[in-house]
């Protein structure tokens, strides 16, 4: 049976993979409590922890340009000593009184809540994303038939 790469293009895609979890522990030394939860409030994005010269920050993963198709989002960044605080005492107010997270609830639920809106406004954008897809898929075909991707 012919295999479906190359072994040169294997061993390619195994340095990289060593690479990629290399990065990925070094990527990991600091803990960031909201990370992935935060949403950006200028277009709804996740808010993600990095650090600056030993300080905390979070900021939108759309600010980095590499990530992304157009302009990145001009959302500052937000120090992680600010922010992170205010949450732990939100969270832990709602865990004592649970009333209280219950009328919350339900005034984030409302059609006017801006909880609703930015979340409904990162499904708009992801269901965007998802109906470019078939045209890319129809790119990447189209090159291949072209003879634009070798043959592996």
């Amino acid at each position: 049976m012919q295999p479906l790469v190359s072994p040169e293009l294997f061993q390619t895609v195994q340095r990289r993979l060593g690479k990629n979890l290399e990065m990925a522990r070094r990527n990991t030394r600091h803990e960031y409590l909201l990370s992935g939860l935060l949403l950006c409030g200028h277009c709804g994005g996740r808010m993600v922890g990095h650090r600056c010269r030993s300080v905390a920050y979070y900021r939108c993963y759309r600010k980095r340009t590499d990530d992304l198709i157009g302009a990145p989002c001009p959302c500052p960044e937000v120090r992680a000593e600010a922010v992170e605080p205010v949450v732990w005492e939100t969270v832990a107010g709602l865990i004592r009184d649970p009333e209280f997270l219950v009328s919350e609830l339900r005034k984030r639920n409302e059609d006017s809540s801006q909880t609703r809106q930015m979340l409904e406004t990162e499904l708009k954008l992801c269901l965007e994303r998802l109906g470019e897809f078939p045209g890319e898929q129809q790119r990447l075909v189209e090159g291949y038939r072209k003879g634009l991707y070798p043959d592996f």
